[in-house]
């Protein structure tokens, strides 16, 4: 069982706006995203927001996703991954997460599930997407990492756990540039082939 965990608590100032609302070909970033986890067969699908949150769930069209709120996003990333961690539901026997980031909403659904793939197979690993030989998003960390991430420090956030266990990193060289690709700027955002 994978819970998908999408970080949507950031800022956004270099975009100067929530990207979790941007639009995609009708939808939002965020639908974008849980629509495509959805399609490839992950179920559980957890949001965690910041101070945006009341304007994303107004105008966002939820599909089950549970939802939690960052009181501390300024901390950065790894915070966000910490209340989801602290959230996850007690009847989602999650067994792994998958990290996904908001500003990245191109990934396939096809690369989410050669990354599900991967993991099944090699059961304890965290596995990373890899593109033209640079790693990329999402990450799926293995349950019997979310006790350390839990402790890693603000400033070094979940590189402090990936480079404690990297001979325990397993790379999934995916045909996907949107593994690489981070929608940030209003030009990253003209940019995106309509």
């Amino acid at each position: 069982m994978i819970t998908a965990v999408v970080l949507s608590a950031g800022f956004s100032e270099r975009m100067g706006r929530p990207k979790a609302l941007l639009d995609l070909d009708g939808r939002t970033f965020l639908e974008t995203i849980c629509l495509n986890l959805a399609r490839a067969g992950i179920k559980d699908r957890l949001v965690v927001l910041g101070r945006d949150a009341g304007a994303i769930v107004s105008a966002w069209n939820r599909r089950g996703e549970g939802v939690v709120v960052n009181p501390t996003p300024q901390e950065g990333q790894i915070s966000s991954l910490k209340c989801a961690l602290r959230q996850l539901p007690v009847h989602w026997e999650s067994q792994a997460v998958m990290v996904c980031l908001v500003d990245m909403p191109l990934v396939r659904p096809e690369t989410y599930s050669l990354l599900i793939h991967r993991w099944r197979s090699a059961q304890g690993s965290m596995v990373v997407p890899r593109f033209a030989g640079k790693r990329g998003h999402p990450l799926i960390l293995d349950h019997r990492y979310f006790s350390e991430t839990l402790l890693a420090p603000s400033d070094l956030g979940l590189h402090w756990v990936t480079t404690r266990h990297s001979a325990e990193m397993s790379d999934v060289d995916v045909d996907d540039p949107a593994v690489v690709r981070d929608i940030d700027t209003p030009e990253d955002y003209q940019s995106i082939p309509r």
